[in-house]
Order: structure tokens, then C-alpha cells, then sequence
């Protein structure tokens, strides 16, 4: 028993660094400069991602009930398009970015630059600090939909005690959590040492983001529209 509960938890770590997961994160902290506000892109994913997979596979669990693949087919499919969206969105903002700095550096001297840029960069910085990531919050309600609950009743099926499954499920949601974690913190350093260090770099790394993302995004929407 205590084996089948450490390995919820260890395929929970694994299902956190799927590619499509770890895509989406990867987007949402590309556009945040600093550690603190990637983490909490990253919890936030991994909380909507578990809180699904909890309501969801729990409740299918409880009712003994079947998930149709229709219903499946359509929840990857939908997290699919809104990868490609959210892909488009990154390397839209990314260019956004790379013209408003190079049309004031054609505009302004260095020193007008730096004086014109600080107050609205810290106040924008300091409402993004303070404010909660819904955006990935509910991408990861969406993720948590699709093809994690049919993963899980393929073990939770093989439990005898409805208690047990339901520990089994929260083990794979912290362990979900904590590997997002993990990852959010680690693709915290390439950014933050585009920003601080190569920030003629940060624009190019946030459009390569933003096109794996599309790219995978668009792998599973096609797969579903093609099942």
C-alpha cells in the first residue's frame, strides 16, 4: 500500500513535466521578471491542474462513472487550441516589447531612456507582483480536464477502498505541484539572465517559447480533431 501511494506521488512529478505542461509554464513565466512572480505562475497551474483532477477523477471515482472519449477527444483538442493561443500571445508581446524599446532608443538618448522607462516599469512591475495569476490558474483547470483523469482511473480501477483512491489522487496533485515548482524555479534562471545580464536575448528566448508552444499545442489540437 505504501508503495502504490509513493508511486502517486513520483507519476504525479513525472505527469508535471509532460511537454504540453511544461510548454504552458514555460509561456506564462516568460513574461514575468522575477522569481517570485514564475513561482507563482507555477502554483498557480499546478493548483487548478490538481483541483480538476481531484473534483473530476475523485467524482468519477466516487460514482463509479466512465469518461466517454468523445468528451476526452474534445478536452485535449481544447487544450490545444488555447496552447496555440497562449503561444501567439507570448511571441505577440515579445515584439511588442522588441519595437517600443528600439523605437525609443531611436527617439531618446540613453540617459532619457532610462529615466522615461523607470517609474512605469516599476509600477507596472510592482501591480503584477501584487496581483494573482488567474490566467494560469485557469489553464491549469483546463489542463487538469483533459487526459489526466483518464490516466489516473486506469490505476485508481485498481484500488479497493474508495479512501485509499482518494489519497492516491491527492499525492498525485502535490506531487503534480511539486514538480511544476521545481520546473518554474529552474526556467527562472535562463530568464532572469536574459533580463539582467543578455536582455538583447530576452525578446529572442521569449519567441522561441512562444513558438514550442504553438507548435505543441498545435500537435495536440490536430491529434484531436484527427481521433
Amino acid at each position: 500500500m505504501i508503495s502504490l501511494l509513493l508511486l502517486g506521488f513520483l507519476l504525479g512529478v513525472r505527469h508535471a513535466l509532460e511537454a504540453d505542461h511544461i510548454a504552458t509554464v514555460a509561456a506564462l513565466a516568460s513574461q514575468r521578471t522575477t522569481v517570485e512572480q514564475m513561482l507563482k505562475q507555477g502554483f498557480a497551474w499546478g493548483l487548478g491542474h490538481s483541483l480538476t483532477i481531484l473534483l473530476l477523477a475523485g467524482g468519477v471515482m466516487w460514482l463509479g462513472a466512465n469518461i466517454s472519449s468523445v468528451v476526452a477527444t474534445g478536452l485535449e483538442t481544447l487544450v490545444g487550441i488555447l496552447m496555440v493561443l497562449l503561444g501567439i500571445d507570448v511571441v505577440r508581446r515579445a515584439l511588442n516589447t522588441r519595437y517600443h524599446i528600439h523605437f525609443h532608443l531611436h527617439s531618446h538618448t540613453q540617459e532619457q531612456l532610462r529615466n522615461h522607462e523607470r517609474p512605469n516599469t516599476h509600477r507596472h512591475q510592482h501591480k503584477q507582483q501584487g496581483a494573482y495569476p488567474f490566467r494560469a490558474l485557469s489553464l491549469g483547470l483546463v489542463h487538469g480536464l483533459a487526459g489526466s483523469a483518464a490516466i489516473l482511473l486506469l490505476v485508481v480501477e485498481q484500488m479497493d477502498s474508495v479512501t485509499v483512491g482518494f489519497i492516491y489522487l491527492g499525492l498525485f496533485c502535490i506531487g503534480s505541484m511539486v514538480g511544476m515548482l521545481v520546473f518554474s524555479a529552474l526556467i527562472s534562471v535562463p530568464i532572469m539572465l536574459s533580463n539582467q545580464r543578455f536582455k538583447h536575448w530576452q525578446t529572442y528566448l521569449q519567441i522561441l517559447i512562444g513558438i514550442i508552444t504553438l507548435g505543441i499545442g498545435g500537435q495536440i489540437g490536430l491529434a484531436g480533431l484527427m481521433a
